[in-house]
């Protein structure tokens, strides 16, 4: 089965070089991300791990996007905003919860996503945001490594 992210990015700087990492898909609407979600969830090959809205809606469409019924999907919905960043997961039972993000979260949570994606993957070097252990890239202050994808200030 495939795996993809969903993207869709804003028109400002964005924090994540997405066209660099296999297998995200760029949007460039949200109705577009909309049916590539729909047509994802309607055909087995392809499986969505993480749809992302950064700095593209609104927090009400990102909340509005979280209220569609989606019983199938069981990937995360990341929210980064001008000022906020949140995560929406699935429940070990039934559900999905909400949680609010600091970039220092965003940023180990897109490293532990894109390694785990590149594992599944098989192709390491093409996917990781970063190697735990490496010193960090001047003028970043990454605790998880150094990274050519990630760029928080």
């Amino acid at each position: 089965m495939k795996t993809r992210i969903l993207v869709l990015p804003g028109a400002g700087e964005a924090n994540i070089d997405w066209p660099r990492i296999a297998g995200a898909q760029i949007a460039a609407s949200y109705e577009e991300l909309a049916a590539e979600f729909c047509f994802a969830m309607q055909h087995s090959r392809v499986e969505i791990s993480l749809v992302v809205f950064e700095r593209s809606v609104a927090l009400r469409t990102f909340i509005d996007f979280l209220s569609r019924p989606k019983r199938d999907f069981r990937g995360d919905v990341l929210f980064i905003g001008e000022e906020d960043i949140f995560i929406s997961s699935i429940l070990t039972g039934d559900g999905r919860v909400l949680y609010r993000l600091s970039e220092q979260d965003l940023e180990f949570y897109l490293f532990v996503q894109l390694k785990k994606l590149s594992e599944d993957e098989g192709d390491m070097d093409a996917r990781l945001p970063g190697h735990v252990g490496e010193s960090p890239a001047p003028g970043t202050d990454s605790q998880w490594g150094t990274s050519p994808f990630l760029t928080f200030e």
